[in-house]
């Protein structure tokens, strides 16, 4: 074949500047999106988590230690402050604590203790946001499904906003909780370590098709050959604004990607043997 060092190098140079747009790409998850976008029921979900700022639900835990007691003016400070960090962000839906409870009885909003007034309430409704004898209470909210990879940069500043209450109650401490905090915080990692993984199985099969076959070219073109679909199919989710799905780290996916890295390698080093390139 005519024009092979120019054919492989063209090839090489291609992938590489595909698999630099497809870095691009952030880990993400949708609750509906393994099912059809136009089925009824999606439909009714997608119209329901707008309309209510959000059907999954995730809380700050607000805990305390013994040197504070339960009805402590200070316990409502904190709760507010969290509070208050949580509607500062648009995508946060209706947080509700005993700050809100407590806002809707009749009184001073801005009376110095108004943590005695938790007596009045229902105590079903009371304990769903305040344990006094765990030391225990928490601020609820609702979270969309429009995708983990928008809420990442939320997290973030909750997480920092949360840091700088805890820094000044020094007593309490402050964590966010919830199925969605868990997916943002642990898929980001499960796609890395599938990432290292591939990456590590790609360089064995680099070194060994080097040594077996005593050519750095052949070596080379089965890496590129092995990596080229997936940079291709990155880069257009890329190009398009689409986050990289969790599916792309179920157990089934990564076995295929597995088997079908192991052909393209195999298939490379053959058609090389054969006179090939691709």
């Amino acid at each position: 074949m005519r024009h092979t060092k120019t054919f492989s190098r063209l090839g090489i140079g291609l992938t590489v500047l595909l698999a630099v747009i497809s870095l691009g790409l952030r880990p993400d998850e949708r609750n509906t999106e393994g099912l059809p976008s136009s089925a009824e029921p999606v439909v009714a979900l997608k119209k329901m988590d707008k309309a209510l700022g959000g059907l999954e639900f995730a809380n700050v835990r607000v805990k305390w230690d013994k040197t504070v007691a339960s009805d402590s003016p200070e316990v409502l400070t904190v709760v507010t402050k969290v509070d208050e960090l949580l509607r500062s962000e648009p995508l946060i839906g209706h947080p509700i604590s005993i700050r809100s409870l407590i806002d809707s009885l009749p009184g001073d909003p801005m009376a110095a203790n108004r943590m005695p007034m938790l007596e009045l309430l229902p105590p079903e409704l009371k304990r769903a946001f305040y344990t006094p004898e765990r030391r225990r209470g928490n601020v609820s909210f609702r979270v969309q499904d429009i995708g983990i990879a928008k809420y990442g940069p939320v997290f973030e500043r909750i997480d920092a906003g949360l840091a700088v209450i805890q820094s000044e109650h020094v007593a309490f401490d402050l964590a966010l909780q919830g199925s969605a905090v868990w997916r943002w915080e642990n898929l980001y990692q499960i796609l890395i370590d599938m990432l290292k993984s591939l990456t590590s199985a790609a360089f064995v099969i680099f070194v060994v098709l080097t040594l077996v076959y005593r050519s750095i070219r052949i070596g080379l073109i089965s890496i590129i050959r092995g990596r080229r679909h997936n940079s291709l199919f990155d880069a257009i989710q890329g190009r398009t604004s689409e986050n990289r799905r969790r599916a792309r780290s179920n157990p089934r996916c990564v076995h295929r990607s597995w088997h079908c890295a192991d052909h393209d390698h195999a298939s490379a080093a053959g058609g090389l043997c054969d006179g090939g390139i691709w």
